[in-house]
């Protein structure tokens, strides 16, 4: 499944908004959902930080009408194929993050694994694209 291209823009936040200067200004940051397409009406969301010592990570989640940061635990379910855990918050919809596949960071790897094919392991090959454009991995 395609990942979503959703994407936002965040305000700073308060602590660095009240250092910005005229020289300095607090810009927004944007965001690129980390979902995969499906996600139907859910909340987009992409992963800031993580606090593993609590069992998740920050979030931020938007929709067309409010934008948050949120604290979510990690989904924890694991690929039945490679020894990796989902890196998605639980009761993410749309599939696990493996079967999420970014079309320009695979379009990425694949030009990259044809010129350097020596620094390509054969898990880290590219995942197919939907048009099956990926070409072979070496």
């Amino acid at each position: 499944m395609v990942q979503c291209t959703s994407t936002a823009l965040l305000p700073p936040p308060d602590h660095i908004a009240e250092q910005a200067t005229a020289e300095r200004p607090a810009e927004p940051g944007y965001v690129a959902c980390e979902l995969g397409n499906a996600h139907n009406d859910d909340d987009h969301a992409q992963l800031l930080w993580t606090e593993d010592e609590r069992g998740g990570a920050i979030w931020a989640r938007w929709n067309t009408s409010s934008t948050r940061i949120e604290f979510l635990p990690w989904c924890g379910v694991r690929n039945p194929n490679r020894d990796e855990a989902c890196g998605l918050f639980t009761a993410h919809s749309a599939g696990h993050s493996w079967e999420v596949v970014d079309a320009t960071r695979e379009a990425l790897k694949a030009v990259l694994s044809r010129q350097y094919p020596h620094l390509f392991l054969t898990h880290d090959c590219p995942n197919p694209l939907p048009d099956d454009s990926t070409p072979e991995c070496p």
